[in-house]
């Protein structure tokens, strides 16, 4: 049987933020607007854990955000989607330039 994957699926055709990880063995897509950083989209889901502790690393201008990787998640991939609504599309390409993953 195929594994469950939990996601917020785009509501709406556009251009979207996404990033693909693992939580405690368990799969999850995350969409977020296209302005938003893939950073602050991997720490705001995050936070949704707050009892659990956020490994972290610094670029080098010194900005500090989530690791690709801690104790109890893993990120797999970042990226865009385009959605179209009407023709139930998703297309994904593109990476993250703070991380240099796709």
């Amino acid at each position: 049987m195929a594994e469950k994957i939990l996601t917020n699926w785009p509501r709406h055709s556009g251009e979207f933020k996404v990033v693909q990880m693992e939580v405690d063995g368990h799969p999850f897509i995350i969409f977020g607007p296209d302005s938003e950083f893939h950073t602050a989209l991997i720490r705001e889901f995050l936070q949704r854990f707050p009892d659990r502790e956020v490994a972290t690393v610094r670029d080098e201008f010194d900005n500090e955000y989530p690791a690709l990787e801690g104790d109890w998640y893993k990120v797999w991939g970042t990226g865009k989607a385009l959605a179209n609504k009407e023709k139930r599309e998703l297309i994904f390409y593109g990476h993250s330039k703070a991380y240099n993953l796709g």
